[in-house]
């Protein structure tokens, strides 16, 4: 995520503005059970999903708590709307499915074409589209839902980590909403929306504790998500972030995402039709001093893939050899990804299975069996994770989904994605980690969350490991 700042513009005036933005995302409609009840969120953590049990309606009327999503963090506009419902004291205890949620509306505005002709987001520029399109965004996703400002029952806006006024614009309209029609507002931070979206859309989702991998344009992280605001960081990148290195070396070999919508998505485009040994580029990070940590770096890597296209002097590259090095930058990345991934599952106690580890190839079986006598003294989780989780913008990319899903295979575990259109920024996990958030305490139901009215102010910087967990506040 390139910042670039001092792009003249007068703000009022933009504000005024009120072109139509193009809209990304559609809304849909599936209904998802989550494993999270709300007065046993600490206890019971059950797998299985039963399908067909009784729920409780509640809400303004009767058929559950709608909730509004709203995220502007940094260039997409996102506005999602779910309808959260609690289910029944014997439901939850047979099951441990406390909510459930149906996803009415899921619509983001993009603002690719107002910030390529910079190669970066404008941060004043991306608020002010924001100020602009928020309004117009809110309407369609209503319009998506079919339901008025009188049956939402609860506001969830994301008030950081993010662009600061990027972050204010969202969290002012989300307080003129509240106060225009009589509704509280939750803060969420942007990547704990991130780190439990994929706990939507599964029938079996993922159980705490799980090791999430989050994966986007302006964070790299490895994190153990212990509980609903209980996160221990694990690994974070040193430099760049994985989707910023993909959008620095598309503009490198001269790639604009007009073909596929976005600079890392072409890159990705590329890789596919070339060869990943034709121009090998080394994977950072595996000297022998390093292999101790999880951590991330890629500014290495891009400068490589910037030295290589700048030997060619003038002379542009061809298509072919434009593919090889897409190709070869994507392996050496995502093999990056990997490693680390695979180190903080083994250093947090997982082990490979003696059937998996027999079929996995030699390298995989040597990388493992060095991962295992680097182990620290005390493993990074009190628990083993139980799953593997990718979110973020990257997490969309198939081949890293792939390896991941090797990945999680060889040490017996399951791997939860979220939907490709959910893996970017968007409401829904905004409004997600919101009913998430309520409903986690002892004793809390949905409720509290027409009750529930939070202090909104924009964190720019909000680490995740220095949120308190809701089961020890409440």
């Amino acid at each position: 995520m390139l910042l670039l700042r001092g792009v003249r513009g007068g703000a009022r005036a933009a504000t005024r503005r009120r072109a139509r933005p193009a809209w990304g995302g559609d809304g849909v409609s599936v209904l998802c059970r989550r494993p999270l009840c709300s007065s046993q969120a600490s206890d019971a953590r059950v797998d299985a999903v039963t399908r067909g049990d009784e729920v409780e309606d509640n809400g303004r009327d009767g058929g559950g708590i709608v909730v509004v999503g709203v995220e502007t963090s940094c260039d997409d506009t996102g506005v999602g709307v779910l309808r959260v419902r609690q289910r029944s004291c014997r439901a939850a205890k047979k099951t441990g499915v406390g909510i459930e949620a149906e996803v009415l509306a899921n619509v983001v505005s993009s603002q690719f074409e107002i910030h390529r002709e910079y190669g970066g987001i404008v941060p004043r520029l991306a608020a002010r589209a924001h100020e602009a399109n928020l309004p117009l965004v809110v309407e369609q996703a209503l319009e998506q839902a079919k339901l008025s400002w009188k049956e939402v029952d609860a506001i969830a806006v994301t008030t950081g980590p993010g662009l600061s006024p990027c972050l204010w614009a969202g969290i002012r309209a989300a307080e003129d909403y509240a106060a225009q029609h009589a509704v509280p507002v939750v803060a969420v931070n942007h990547l704990e929306g991130h780190a439990l979206i994929p706990r939507l859309f599964e029938d079996s989702p993922a159980a705490f504790p799980f090791l999430t991998l989050i994966a986007s344009g302006g964070h790299t992280l490895l994190v153990h998500v212990n509980g609903v605001r209980d996160y221990t960081l694990v690994a974070q990148s040193l430099d760049d972030a994985i989707g910023e290195c993909f959008d620095k070396v598309a503009r490198v070999m001269g790639c604009d995402g007009s073909v596929s919508g976005h600079p890392g998505k072409e890159v990705e485009r590329l890789a596919a039709q070339g060869n990943p040994e034709a121009i090998p580029f080394r994977v950072p990070l595996t000297r022998s001093h390093n292999v101790r940590s999880c951590d991330f770096s890629f500014s290495g890597l891009k400068s490589a893939v910037r030295r290589y296209v700048g030997q060619r002097n003038a002379e542009p590259l061809s298509a072919a050899e434009m593919a090889d090095v897409a190709a070869g930058f994507q392996h050496a990345a995502l093999t990056h990804l990997e490693n680390s991934t695979r180190r903080a599952l083994v250093f947090s106690g997982c082990r490979m299975e003696p059937a998996h580890l027999e079929k996995v190839d030699v390298s995989m079986r040597r990388k493992y069996n060095k991962d295992v006598a680097r182990m620290p003294d005390e493993p990074l989780s009190a628990r083993p994770p139980r799953s593997l989780v990718v979110s973020g913008g990257v997490a969309s990319n198939a081949a890293l989904r792939q390896r991941l899903e090797r990945l999680a295979n060889c040490f017996g575990i399951p791997l939860h994605v979220p939907p490709p259109r959910l893996c970017t920024d968007n409401g829904v996990m905004i409004a997600w980690a919101g009913a998430e958030l309520v409903a986690a305490g002892p004793g809390r139901t949905l409720a509290d969350l027409r009750s529930h009215a939070d202090t909104l102010a924009a964190l720019p910087r909000w680490p995740l490991n220095t949120m308190s967990s809701v089961h020890a506040s409440t």
